[in-house]
C-alpha cells in the first residue's frame, strides 16, 4: 500500500488553481456543512477504499501520512506536533481532557 506521506508547504494556488481542483456539477455553495472534496482527496479516497474492501489496507500505512497532517497543521497554526491531537471525531479525544481538564488550562478541539 502507498500513501503519499509527504507533508507540502507549497506556493499558494491561485483561485483559478483551486477552483480546478473541484468537479461539481452544479453551482455548489454548501460548503461549511458539506464541501466538495478536491480532486487529490476523491483520488486517494477511492484508492484507501479499493484497498480496504480488497483486504490490503494495512493500518501502519496511515502513520506517515497521519504525522505528515499532524505536522502541517501545527506549522500552520504556530505549534509542535507534539500537541496536536488526531482522532476520528472531536468528540473522542476531547470527553476524558474535559473531564480531568489540561495541563495547560488550554484546549482547541477541531473537528
Amino acid at each position: 500500500m502507498k500513501i503519499n506521506a509527504v507533508a507540502q508547504d507549497a506556493n499558494p494556488l491561485t483561485l483559478a488553481a483551486a477552483r480546478a481542483e473541484f468537479d461539481a456539477d452544479v453551482t455548489y455553495l454548501d460548503t461549511a456543512t458539506f464541501g466538495l472534496p478536491p480532486r487529490p482527496s476523491w483520488v486517494a479516497l477511492q484508492q484507501a477504499l479499493a484497498q480496504w474492501r480488497a483486504g490490503t489496507a494495512e493500518a501502519v500505512a496511515y502513520d506517515l501520512p497521519l504525522a505528515a497532517a499532524r505536522s502541517s497543521y501545527a506549522h500552520l497554526v504556530g505549534v509542535d506536533p507534539s500537541v496536536v491531537a488526531v482522532g476520528s471525531q472531536v468528540s473522542v479525544p476531547s470527553t476524558p481532557s474535559r473531564a480531568a481538564g489540561s495541563a495547560s488550562g488550554r484546549c482547541l478541539w477541531i473537528a
